[in-house]
């Protein structure tokens, strides 16, 4: 097979709970353009507001100067549904839905329709088996 290298410019994640919000927050302050999408819309509204107050704790500390957290808070955008996630050109996802097998088989499912063909699907799960979550997609080699 066949190895191609993908650079990451762009990175999705569903899910916008604890763990999705604290991936976005890392992916954002890591210098990735972070889209992040949850079927409540009210959650992603939270999620945004949890990495504004995390960005503002850091500056009040040093951790970070102002610029360095506004630039932080510009790479992290809402999306309202996962196409629009998938067709924001995302070269990673990271699904980080609660643990429920038939939920996160939607979502990849989906991801898989709707993802380019290079994007490398993640899951966030911590029981269930990443060779079954990526049996229902056509790229089973492209899930970690």
């Amino acid at each position: 097979m066949k190895r191609v290298m993908v650079e990451v410019k762009r990175v999705g994640i569903v899910g916008a709970g604890t763990m999705g919000r604290g991936i976005a927050q890392v992916t954002a302050e890591a210098g990735y353009e972070t889209l992040i999408y949850d079927v409540k819309s009210e959650a992603v509204a939270d999620a945004l507001n949890t990495i504004k107050k995390m960005m503002e704790r850091a500056v009040e500390k040093g951790a970070k100067t102002q610029v360095e957290a506004e630039a932080v808070l510009k790479r992290v955008k809402p999306c309202n549904s996962l196409e629009e996630l998938a067709h924001g050109d995302v070269d990673l996802v990271i699904e980080a839905v609660f643990e429920d097998a038939e939920v996160k088989k939607q979502v990849f499912q989906e991801l898989d329709k709707h993802c380019k063909a290079e994007c490398i699907l993640a899951s966030n799960t911590s029981s269930i088996s990443i060779t079954l979550l990526a049996s229902y997609t056509k790229r089973p080699e492209k899930v970690i």
